[in-house]
């Protein structure tokens, strides 16, 4: 085996939140001890940065890729010296001396809401796309991982949904705004993020469910030690199957 690399955000880098060898992706590659192994995921990182992460990966000698999705709503600016704005996390203003903690928040607020789930599926079949095209061209395997967006299993079907309150789930209802949108609109929406989401393949992905979190890191947030286990497992046997 050549090399194994890891693309993400902090579900994926791991540190401070568990120790070195309880991530995940250190986990994996101890296990398969690979000639090159690389782990360019970052915390705090939006859908976009993770892109960008695994087209440079794509320069390396890696020849099995895992792309971890991350969430919406996340994004990063250095618009100035030592003044990183970021939506993650807690409201913290660098810019307090052009913007109000209150404006700051809105900004925050407002950009969320924007660079909603149902924007970022547009994003993402064109950053799967363009990923398999690449990695198909340089004979590269890359497979992925999802962190945190949300993936209702009825979006990766066709079958009929006669009662969206019912076949969906909470949240896609939310997403499609299903209150507000008229009969025909409905059906137009999901059959839109269907289409988006088809370039999802199945055989690609670890599993198309968010990261397990069965217990907690330092942080009390993010996952814990044996929640990077259970990863790790996922990881391990969906290589070594795709390696027979």
């Amino acid at each position: 085996m050549v090399g194994i690399g890891f693309c993400g955000c902090s579900l994926t880098e791991g540190v401070p939140n568990v120790e070195v060898n309880e991530c995940y992706a250190n986990i994996v590659s101890n296990y398969f001890k690979p000639d090159l192994f690389l782990n360019y995921a970052k915390g705090g990182s939006s859908n976009r940065d993770i892109f960008l992460q695994a087209m440079e990966m794509v320069l390396t000698e890696v020849n099995y890729i895992f792309v971890q999705w991350s969430h919406p709503g996340r994004q990063r600016w250095n618009s100035g010296f030592d003044r990183l704005v970021t939506t993650v996390g807690d409201y913290n203003n660098p810019l307090k001396n052009i913007l109000s903690d209150k404006n700051f928040k809105n900004f925050v607020d407002v950009f969320k809401i924007v660079d909603n789930t149902y924007s970022q599926y547009f994003e993402l079949n064109t950053q799967i796309t363009i990923l398999n095209k690449i990695c198909k061209k340089l004979n590269k395997s890359v497979y992925y991982i999802n962190g945190g967006m949300h993936i209702d299993p009825m979006f990766l079907n066709k079958i009929e949904i006669s009662n969206a309150y019912e076949q969906l789930l909470p949240y896609s209802c939310d997403i499609i705004n299903l209150q507000n949108l008229p009969d025909n609109d409905i059906e137009k929406s999901i059959q839109e993020i269907r289409n988006l989401l088809s370039v999802i393949n199945k055989t690609q992905w670890v599993d198309v469910e968010t990261i397990a979190r069965v217990d907690y890191g330092y942080d009390n947030m993010h996952p814990g030690p044996e929640s990077n286990i259970i990863t790790a497992k996922k990881v391990t046997k969906f290589l070594e199957d795709k390696m027979k």
